[in-house]
């Protein structure tokens, strides 16, 4: 869990998390609020898979590649 620690009240966050099975969610949410804990907990539970697991942008990318050139939807 990351915690923020900020000075101010920010106007707006951008958030941005990645899955091992290549999907990523990326959304800014403007008040700030308590949005940014719920949006990653639901993220994290539907992303708790065999093939699920965090990690970074490059490597949720590789997995899209290869996930769209096997034809698999998801």
């Amino acid at each position: 869990m990351t915690i923020l620690n900020l000075c101010w009240r920010p106007h707006s966050i951008t958030v941005r998390a990645y899955c091992k099975c290549g999907d990523a969610i990326h959304t800014t949410i403007s008040p700030v609020d308590d949005k940014v804990e719920f949006i990653f907990e639901t993220f994290a539970q539907a992303h708790t898979g065999i093939f699920c697991g965090p990690c970074d942008a490059k490597t949720a990318a590789k997995a899209r590649r290869k996930r769209e050139k096997a034809g698999m939807e998801r």
